[in-house]
């Protein structure tokens, strides 16, 4: 799997850079540091991913 930049990691995610940079804070998404470019491990993106669609769907099941 590729590890997305913060753009790429902003369009997966729907968020603004603000927001990544955040998440990163919040320890939700890893950083990888490369030559001075961040990018975002793809398993960290993945899974927050995974977690916003099982909340979604719990929610139109709680609805």
């Amino acid at each position: 799997m590729i590890n997305p930049d913060v753009k790429t990691a902003m369009k997966l995610v729907g968020v603004s850079r603000t927001s990544i940079y955040k998440l990163i804070s919040l320890g939700v998404l890893e950083k990888k540091p490369v030559l001075g470019r961040t990018f975002i491990t793809r398993e960290s993106v993945d899974r927050l991913l995974a977690a916003e669609t099982l909340q979604h769907d719990h929610e139109l099941r709680a609805a």
